[in-house]
């Protein structure tokens, strides 16, 4: 037994010159681990800090966790521009190098699939947001869920509307903007990616950010990564679609290393399009 364990960045399949020059978390030197062709980028960590139970209490600590990401990003960045890699997940640990030997042997079929899939190209991610009203401000947020529409016909010749009732057609009318406005920036959103995809190899829709974790006021409506082997037209499209509709704010991030297309597992990914299959 030891008290250290193997950390993995990503997996290339050429030996880079990145061994011994580029630090990794817990500030380790990354390292190389080959296998059958294949190398993958790891360093050692101390198991107090990444073994089991200690990772999952590192995962909660938001602090320690930003610290980890940036770290390994910019390991698998520094990779990535030496060639074609598959990163893998966060805080993705092994026993030992020869626990990673396995790994290559197993997956190598998906391995190698990845990393033929972006040799010669990057991840570009799109996102859109757009503005939904919220209806009357002042009573928006004290309300419980909106009292069901009360139709023009409910009221007899003899009764005239008070102003609950008043209140209640204010209320259904503003849940009713909401909605159409929700319908339109969803639709925006499918237009958007239509455009786009074109331009793409593959790409791969991501879930939808809450506006507290994206950062911004507007809803985001789309959330997507493109595989892209031509920057140029994909941006220039990106910025024609953005100058194109001004109720929708498009933010175009890139390039990255193809995290959303790189798996290796042994079936092929299923973020596919037509272009790729031919």
């Amino acid at each position: 037994m030891t008290d250290t364990a193997v950390y993995l960045y990503a997996v290339t399949n050429a030996r880079h010159p990145v061994a011994g020059e580029v630090a990794g978390v817990s500030g380790s030197p990354v390292r190389m681990v080959s296998h059958s062709g294949l190398a993958a980028v790891v360093s050692t960590v101390p198991l107090s800090e990444y073994g089991e139970q200690a990772l999952r209490e590192n995962l909660e600590d938001l602090g320690w966790l930003e610290s980890v990401a940036r770290t390994h990003h910019a390991v698998v960045r520094t990779v990535a521009e030496l060639g074609p890699t598959a990163p893998v997940r966060l805080a993705t640990v092994f026993h030992d190098d020869g626990r990673v030997r396995e790994l290559l042997e197993e997956r190598r079929a998906g391995i190698k699939h990845a990393l033929s899939r972006v040799t010669g190209r990057s991840e570009w991610g799109i996102k859109v947001y757009g503005t939904a009203p919220t209806g009357s401000p002042a009573n928006d947020h004290q309300a419980s869920p909106s009292p069901p529409t009360v139709p023009e016909a409910a009221f007899s010749r003899a009764q005239r509307p008070g102003p609950g009732v008043a209140y209640l057609r204010r209320r259904s009318a503003q849940r009713r903007q909401r909605e159409d406005v929700t319908q339109a920036l969803a639709g925006r959103a499918e237009q958007v990616h239509a455009r786009l995809a074109p331009h793409a190899i593959a790409s791969h829709r991501h879930r939808l950010q809450d506006r507290r974790l994206s950062g911004h006021d507007g809803v985001m409506v789309l959330n997507a990564a493109y595989l892209i082997e031509d920057p140029h037209a994909f941006t220039e499209a990106a910025a024609d679609v953005a100058a194109q509709w001004g109720d929708v704010r498009i933010e175009v991030t890139g390039p990255w290393p193809a995290y959303s297309f790189t798996t290796i597992e042994e079936r092929a990914p299923e973020t596919t399009t037509a272009q790729e299959r031919k």
